[in-house]
């Protein structure tokens, strides 16, 4: 386990920044998820501070989601505190754990990412077009299109894409901000191949 945080208002401190981060409602099973996989927070700390923070307004129940779970979301009063108090923690540490989040929530096959492609062929050059949008539920996150001379590879790109749409987009995100270290979760490139993504799928 990483550098461990225990104090309860330590904790209730480091999860309100990674649901500001993160900015969207979630449940208490996907918080929990988010938060472990930072590896500072144990699972018991941070049941005791999920219910302190509801009980004292810093997160507040705001409906439910599509497969009936209760969601949460950080309040004003909750972005006042944490945005006051965050200092405590390094910058560095709060970037990697909001790092470590987000990759975790874009990898998740439970994201609700979905995608459309088309393959146009260009009769300027006989060159192909591949077209594709991903969506994250109802949102529309990416729309682009890519040239090959190939009609083989245009049908694999689309494929791919149709196949992981989560794997494209967090290659896309990961290589257009230079920050490789999005996709591996590391700051040692020797390390990638222990992640269970292959260079040939992105």
């Amino acid at each position: 386990m990483k550098t461990p945080i225990c104090k309860p208002n330590d904790v209730k401190i480091f999860v309100l920044h990674l649901i500001h981060q993160i900015n969207r409602p979630m449940s208490y099973v996907e918080l929990n998820e988010i938060v472990e996989v930072t590896e500072h927070v144990k699972y018991i700390d941070f049941a005791d501070a999920f219910y302190t923070m509801v009980e004292e307004g810093l997160i507040a129940h705001v409906g439910k989601g599509l497969d009936g779970d209760e969601l949460f979301f950080i309040t004003q009063k909750g972005l006042f505190v944490g945005d006051g108090l965050k200092s405590e923690f390094r910058e560095a540490m709060l970037r990697e754990s909001t790092t470590a989040a987000h990759r975790y929530l874009k990898f998740s096959k439970d994201s609700g990412l979905t995608c459309d492609c088309e393959i146009h062929r260009l009769e300027v050059d006989k060159s192909y077009t591949v077209e594709f949008r991903i969506f994250n539920r109802d949102k529309e996150v990416v729309h682009a299109s890519i040239n090959t001379e190939s009609e083989e590879q245009a049908r694999q790109m689309t494929k791919n894409i149709y196949a992981n749409p989560d794997v494209v987009l967090i290659g896309m995100t990961a290589l257009m901000s230079g920050d490789v270290n999005y996709i591996w979760g590391t700051q040692d490139p020797k390390k990638k191949a222990t992640n269970p993504i292959s260079a040939e799928k992105i």
